[in-house]
């Protein structure tokens, strides 16, 4: 699933939660309260904010 988000500057980021590795998915896990990782897929499609953060979160602490 891509997730894309506008930053403050105008452009655009796209994060694929097919890149995200093994520990990175155990911590959204956390991050949203201990969710299955198939039950967040499931919130990505339906737009939840809450897991498309978790989502940008983890991929931005490997910067």
């Amino acid at each position: 699933m891509i997730i894309t988000y506008v930053q403050d500057d105008g452009t655009e980021l796209q994060v694929s939660t097919d890149d995200l590795s093994a520990i990175e998915s155990a911590d959204i896990e956390e991050a949203v309260g201990d969710v299955p990782w198939r039950v967040i897929e499931d919130r990505l499609r339906a737009q939840d904010p809450t897991c498309m953060r978790a989502v940008l979160w983890a991929v931005r602490r490997r910067e």
